[in-house]
């Protein structure tokens, strides 16, 4: 399977923020390709954030349990 580098992820590691950029590649295929393309990487993305929204709960709830309310993030 040939690999084609469709995006970049630029990261600032010192502020916690992340920027996508598309290639000129991504935007010349077709919307049902890249429509199919960016639900798996949301689907993967959710689950990654759903895991760190998880941790940083375990991280500042030292003995009580944390209420699915108090998360910033629910899954619909």
């Amino acid at each position: 399977m040939p690999i084609t580098k469709y995006f970049n992820i630029k990261i600032d590691s010192e502020c916690g923020e992340a920027e996508v950029i598309f290639t000129n590649d991504f935007h010349k295929k077709g919307p049902l390709w890249r429509a199919d393309i960016l639900q798996d990487i949301i689907n993967n993305l959710r689950e990654e954030y759903d895991d760190a929204v998880e941790d940083m709960g375990s991280l500042y709830s030292c003995h009580s349990k944390t209420t699915e309310t108090s998360q910033p993030y629910k899954k619909h």
